[in-house]
């Protein structure tokens, strides 16, 4: 049989060319060229790329078998390199998402080019080969390891439901290549069943994270799924022609972090009735009314059952002491599981005493701030930046900007304070918040002058002098000056009724969460705050030649990997 993770693509290397109906544009779109040579890093930004990819994207993904690859990297960096096609597509997808990994700063010192600049270019050259390679129609375990990359590499700087929509056609190749099957019932070798193991819930998992951005409960394992979880050991312990089977190895290992991850998605995947369960959360987050015991029960024992579930991978397969990638594992696992309790002792306690709608109101804006709280708190506590990035596309950006657009009309109280301490934390770790050639920066910048305004004014009424203006509000002022926003309400025109989500006054284009919407169809949200800045936003955008756009986050430094 042939190795289903082999390396190798066609005889000569390419792959027929699309025909002019081919359905990949639909997704990629039509940047198929016949060379690629050109699109290659120089030598050195190779190997660069490479090892920010092991320090960096490795340790959350183990998508690739590290010896298997490497040898393609020194092709890679020769005169003329010729790779296979397959190879080909997953090296541009490496390059992408190591410069995602990488603030626009490292990417400037390391690189000697903005970080959009280089994102676009091997993203457009990883769309080329993806095209090329046909990839709705492989069954090259390659191609859909560079398609799950190029999916990692969009997570949280693109539109959510549209990144939703392409992890749920990466799992629909994945199962037509019968990636749900375990390899060892279907009598595969050791590596390619690993191998399987390894892709398939990088997927699932990626597919789990798209649905909750998208305010969505997330898909179900197909019923016909047995995949096992990847074994727990480092790429090292196991090589392609391994007859033996793989066991897992007791004790740390470079999997933790990726274990950890699964995990905890694969116990909630498999919860009975866990669409119900977030349903409930949702709607009392949102929400006035009680509901059943039962309800309440269940909420306790979900967030019972994912601490007790990760504490027990983690003290099989992890030590803090075994170096920085475990603290920051540790500090992850305590992340995610703070996260789920405090969900479900809002919800829980939102059950047990209901509440009026502006109680509700209040809630929402509680929970948000707990939320963001929560963010800026694991980005201060990971041992090492490697994984910083990681943790970044986790950021909930639209709860972000309801806080500060909720910090015009609140100017007083611990909560109102503890928002405004947030908002330089997310801007330092975020510096792509500071684009404002991104529309939705834009509306942010906005709330927060607007917002910082007020707040100047009503601390100069009670104490008689205001406030040393911070940087991140000097940097937005000069960007976006704010006599052009004005110190009025949020208002005009920027999005018409016909734009609006039913039942809530604000723009259409930002993600909409579920978990909000009964909320703001049962109250009068849609006031002031909500209400365009067409007058001003437009005319700045507009003025930016480009109406969106991707930045992302800082320092010319990679941390070399911890050995094991």
């Amino acid at each position: 049989m042939e190795s289903d993770a082999s390396f190798d693509g066609a005889e000569d290397g390419t792959f027929p060319a699309p025909s002019f109906g081919s359905t990949e544009k639909l997704l990629v779109g039509d940047e198929a060229t016949n060379e690629s040579q050109s699109e290659h890093p120089p030598p050195s930004h190779v190997l660069c790329l490479w090892q920010v990819f092991l320090d960096r994207v490795n340790p959350v993904t183990k998508l690739v078998h590290v010896p298997s690859v490497q040898p393609y990297l020194a092709q890679a960096t020769a005169p003329w390199p010729w790779l296979p096609g397959n190879i080909e597509a997953l090296l541009f997808a490496i390059y992408a998402v190591a410069v995602v990994a990488l603030d626009d700063n490292e990417c400037i010192c390391m690189l000697g080019s903005p970080k959009n600049t280089l994102f676009q270019r091997y993203t457009s050259a990883l769309r080329g080969a993806l095209h090329r390679a046909r990839f709705l129609k492989t069954t090259d375990i390659v191609i859909l390891q560079a398609l799950t990359l190029h999916l990692l590499s969009l997570q949280g700087r693109h539109d959510t439901h549209a990144t939703w929509v392409l992890s749920g056609v990466c799992i629909r190749i994945a199962q037509k290549m019968g990636l749900h099957k375990d390899g060892q019932a279907l009598g595969l070798p050791p590596f390619d069943t690993e191998m399987r193991r390894r892709v398939w819930w990088n997927i699932v998992l990626l597919d789990f994270r798209s649905a909750i951005a998208s305010g969505f409960t997330p898909s179900s394992l197909p019923p016909a799924c047995d995949c096992k979880m990847p074994t727990n050991m480092n790429d090292g312990d196991f090589y392609p022609n391994a007859t033996e089977k793989f066991q897992d190895r007791d004790g740390p290992t470079e999997m933790i972090v990726f274990l950890l991850l699964c995990g905890m998605m694969q116990y909630l995947l498999t919860q009975p009735g866990l669409e119900d369960i977030i349903t409930s959360m949702e709607e009392n987050a949102v929400s006035s009314g009680t509901e059943s015991q039962s309800r309440s029960a269940k909420l306790d024992k979900l967030a019972a059952g994912v601490e007790d579930h990760l504490d027990r991978l983690m003290q099989q397969y992890s030590d803090p002491t075994a170096g920085p990638l475990h603290q920051d594992a540790w500090q992850i696992k305590s992340a995610m599981t703070s996260k789920i309790r405090k969900m479900c002792q809002q919800s829980r306690k939102q059950l047990e005493t209901g509440s009026q709608p502006t109680m509700g109101k209040d809630h929402l804006f509680h929970l948000s701030v707990d939320a963001i709280e929560h963010t800026t708190g694991l980005y201060q506590a990971m041992a090492t930046k490697d994984l910083l990035w990681f943790v970044s596309t986790l950021f909930e950006s639209e709860l972000f900007t309801y806080l500060v657009g909720e910090l015009h009309d609140r100017t007083s109280g611990v909560l109102v304070e503890r928002a405004w301490e947030l908002i330089p934390v997310i801007y330092h770790y975020h510096q792509d918040l500071f684009d404002l050639s991104i529309e939705s920066n834009v509306i942010l910048a906005s709330f927060v002058l607007k917002a910082w305004s007020r707040r100047k004014e009503t601390l100069k009424a009670k104490f008689g002098h205001g406030l040393e203006t911070p940087a991140y509000v000097q940097s937005l002022e000069k960007s976006m000056p704010l006599d052009s926003v004005g110190t009025g309400p949020l208002s005009g025109t920027l999005f018409p009724p016909s734009a609006m989500a039913p039942g809530f006054s604000g723009p259409q284009d930002m993600p909409w969460d579920p978990r909000f919407m009964g909320f703001m169809k049962d109250s009068n949200f849609g006031d002031s705050r909500w209400m365009d800045l067409e007058s001003d936003m437009r005319r700045h955008v507009l003025s930016s030649g480009e109406e969106t756009g991707n930045t992302l986050p800082g320092d010319c430094s990679a941390n070399p990997q911890a050995p094991w």
